[in-house]
């Protein structure tokens, strides 16, 4: 046994050792960073940086496809509102309050403090500072400059207006995770479905959680709406988006979650929010049959979830599911607006003939509970 846990000990050692190998190499490429040089993350985590190709990314939320992506730079923004990096001993996140001339609805506020056990937190927010945000949470075995080149790369281009927040989890040998699901707990879901709802509050997801939550709460204190503030995550990171997003304090615009499941049960007192899954119907690693179970325990407890399915698609992304993602958001960003039209005119003494109606049927003596509005 003492054997087994050295051996344990040494590929851990030889894990992180080659992260750090591939670390500095990738350092020395073009990277849009805020001083500094990107040569290797303190907690040892890969920075997955370049163009990419078909099946080059492990952890998925590579975009499944030959197209290649741009670079940051190509995507017209300037380096300081596209992505910052700093070791993780300095906990900020360098994104400043945007420039004088930013948009109205947006105050400054003191730069947000990372808190430990997390990563680097990666932003990328246009000029003026954006009128909506996504949180994008990245997959077990990720972190947030992967997700920033891979997923911001694309969605900068289609969301012109919208921040990106790209956290990174905590380093969970063998790799970064947002909570403990790891292998005895993926086998028994793989041999029953059902048995999902077991593994709420597992090691890892109140304090992930938590720190979702502070990053939604620094949004609202920059003055997002919060219909305006979506959660997205892939794979594991989406069970926590799920969590999160439920279990705000605020009712944000939406979640979006990409080859994903819920973990649990719905949170008690949950917020009625848009839940969308997205998933491959090939997916070997989440199979589909874990989205369908979320997608009936959610409607159970009367949350609304479309789950959108992509026929011969792995653990991974394509392009029609992108753009979907993107439709969605759009959507349900132009949705959001209906709550600045309360009070229009006519409103008000319209209610007031409604009310006079149903004063006038219960003295009739017809039951409160017996009369119905419909329109």
């Amino acid at each position: 046994m003492a054997s087994i846990r050295v051996l344990r000990a040494r590929h851990a050692r030889v894990a992180l050792l080659l992260l750090a190998i591939v670390s500095v190499w990738l350092g020395g490429k073009s990277w849009c960073v805020h001083r500094g040089h990107s040569a290797l993350f303190r907690a040892g985590l890969v920075l997955a940086e370049g163009p990419c190709s078909a099946n080059c990314f492990a952890s998925g939320e590579g975009q499944f496809t030959t197209r290649r992506l741009q670079h940051p730079r190509s995507l017209g923004h300037d380096a300081s509102h596209c992505a910052f990096w700093r070791p993780r001993s300095v906990r900020t996140n360098l994104a400043a309050a945007p420039e004088p001339g930013a948009a109205d609805n947006v105050r400054t506020v003191a730069p947000f403090l990372v808190p430990e056990p997390f990563g680097p937190l990666f932003e990328s927010r246009p000029e003026d500072g954006g009128d909506s945000v996504v949180i994008w949470l990245h997959s077990g075995g990720g972190n947030g400059a992967f997700a920033l080149y891979t997923v911001g790369a694309e969605l900068r281009q289609e969301l012109p207006s919208t921040s990106f927040l790209f956290p990174t989890g905590p380093l969970r040998l063998p790799f970064p995770r947002w909570v403990n699901f790891g292998y005895n707990e993926v086998n028994v879901a793989l041999e029953n479905t059902s048995s999902l709802v077991d593994f709420g509050g597992l090691e890892g997801m109140d304090e992930s959680v938590k720190y979702v939550h502070a990053l939604i709460e620094y949004e609202l204190a920059r003055g997002i709406q919060p219909g305006r503030v979506f959660l997205a995550g892939f794979s594991q990171g989406g069970a926590l988006a799920l969590e999160a997003g439920l279990s705000s304090r605020a009712r944000i615009g939406g979640i979006f979650g990409l080859s994903t499941f819920l973990l649990g049960s719905v949170p008690t007192g949950a917020q009625v929010v848009p839940v969308h899954p997205f998933h491959g119907d090939a997916d070997p690693v989440v199979p589909l049959a874990w989205a369908e179970h979320t997608r009936t325990v959610l409607e159970t407890a009367g949350v609304a979830a479309s789950l959108r399915v992509y026929p011969g698609l792995w653990h991974s992304r394509c392009a029609e599911e992108n753009a979907d993602v993107v439709s969605v958001n759009v959507a349900l960003e132009n949705t959001s607006s209906l709550v600045d039209f309360g009070g229009l005119e006519g409103m008000d003494e319209s209610v007031k003939y409604v009310h006079a109606l149903i004063e006038y049927e219960l003295a009739r003596g017809i039951q409160p509970g017996r009369v119905f509005l419909a329109g």
